[in-house]
């Protein structure tokens, strides 16, 4: 999906560039428009998805088992508290 829209933002911003290069200014700006909502549309996909990894990824070291889980993180069932070589999940 981001590589999709990042393909279309591109394809829709050299049509853009031609179009303004024949004097058709005003679907030129309707395609510079389209080109950034497209780009801050890709940008927050990605971000987000990004986002949603980490988290994703911090929910599964911190409900570890109670014993090292070979990526430097352990979990104490004592305290309670998950400490990660990062310092991520406290």
């Amino acid at each position: 999906m981001p590589y999709t829209l990042l393909l279309l933002g591109i394809m829709v911003l050299v049509s853009g560039i031609i179009e303004f290069q024949e004097n058709r200014k005003v679907i030129a700006i309707i395609s510079f428009l389209s080109v950034e909502f497209v780009f801050f549309c890709w940008y927050i996909y990605t971000f987000y998805v990004i986002i949603i990894c980490i988290i994703v990824r911090l929910k599964f070291i911190c409900s570890g088992s109670g014993d090292h889980n070979g990526n430097g993180n352990t979990y104490s069932r004592n305290s309670n508290r998950c400490t990660s070589s990062l310092g991520l999940c406290q």
